[in-house]
């Protein structure tokens, strides 16, 4: 909702996910609370455009900061 299936920011986060994240404990925990919490928030976006768009510039923000990191 927030970006394409396909975008360069879901791939992006889904190789954070598969190659970073699922090799630790504590990321282990994220990818959880992220399948836990997400449905409930795809619910809010999809009745809420301004809430949606909220979350895109939450998510816009932190990104540049993981990606540095994470190169």
């Amino acid at each position: 909702l927030v970006y394409g299936p396909h975008s360069k920011e879901v791939l992006f986060l889904k190789q954070l996910r598969d190659n970073l994240l699922s090799k630790t404990t504590e990321g282990k925990e994220i990818i959880g609370l992220y399948y836990q919490w997400s449905p409930e928030i795809v619910k809010l976006m999809l009745k809420d455009n301004e809430f949606r768009l909220e979350v895109k510039k939450i998510i816009d923000g932190i990104l540049p900061s993981i990606s540095q990191g994470v190169k």
